[in-house]
């Protein structure tokens, strides 16, 4: 139980390293660097077309501007990676404490343990990584690359959605398994009305389609907003859920 319990502290403190919390600004730095760099480009043509540094700079500010945003896509990606595998090996150093704890209370939770394991597997193999330098490079390749990015903002959301509803039934699992061992405080969960939002692709992309990309604002927020609320509550959850087990220790 000392080996699980500490693995699970491990698990605990990486969430400082794989839970980066982005800021809302951030995604949107790229655009507003293009942006002034288009209105000094154009500005600097009808008033000075003779000096060259106004098109240098727009040049400079509309390259910083692609460069951030590929490092947003990176980090967004990187982050749900890293997210993933971490919550994986919490999960199974929690069930490592589960069954030892069961053969020192000498109880059979063996039915429990084996759902428990089906959903940890079930995220092995459907919550693999994907390859973060790749996908943050491809939405720039010439008249794919716009469709491909909104793949990206696709997979990002429907990724978590699907990580979210399967950890809610992990933690099921072990509330299960720990009331069947005689633990009678409750092992905590997400917030009581948090869901991660599971949004629809098809409708914005429309919206995105319709506003001209303006939509896309928008679609940008959500996919910084929604996994930073959802690490929060993983600090919340995490936290009581290692006071509860040293209790048990």
């Amino acid at each position: 139980m000392l080996s699980a319990l500490e693995n699970l502290r491990r698990d605990i403190r990486r969430k400082t390293e794989t839970d980066y919390i982005m800021p809302i600004w951030l995604p949107y730095l790229p655009y507003i660097l293009i942006l002034i760099g288009t209105i000094v480009m154009v500005l600097g043509f009808a008033a000075f077309p003779e000096f060259a540094a106004f098109f240098i700079w727009s040049f400079v500010l509309m390259i910083a501007g692609e460069l951030i945003n590929i490092y947003v896509l990176y980090r967004w990606i990187k982050r749900r990676n890293e997210h993933f595998n971490r919550t994986i090996l919490l999960y199974e150093s929690f069930r490592d404490f589960l069954s030892n704890l069961s053969k020192k209370r000498e109880k059979d939770i063996s039915e429990i343990m084996s759902l428990i394991d089906r959903d940890i597997q079930e995220g092995r193999l459907e919550e693999t990584e994907r390859n973060a330098v790749l996908w943050a490079l491809l939405p720039i390749i010439p008249c794919v690359g716009t469709i491909l990015l909104l793949y990206i903002y696709h997979f990002l959301n429907k990724d978590f959605v699907k990580h979210y509803r399967r950890e809610a039934e992990i933690i099921d699992g072990f509330r299960k398994g720990l009331k069947a061992l005689g633990v009678e405080k409750e092992l905590p969960s997400f917030s009581r009305g948090y869901k991660f939002p599971d949004r629809s692709t098809a409708l914005y992309i429309v919206l995105y389609i319709v506003t001209l990309g303006l939509f896309g604002l928008y679609w940008i927020y959500t996919l910084t907003k929604d996994p930073n609320e959802h690490f929060k509550e993983h600090v919340l959850m995490e936290d009581e859920m290692l006071k509860l087990l040293e209790e048990l220790e």
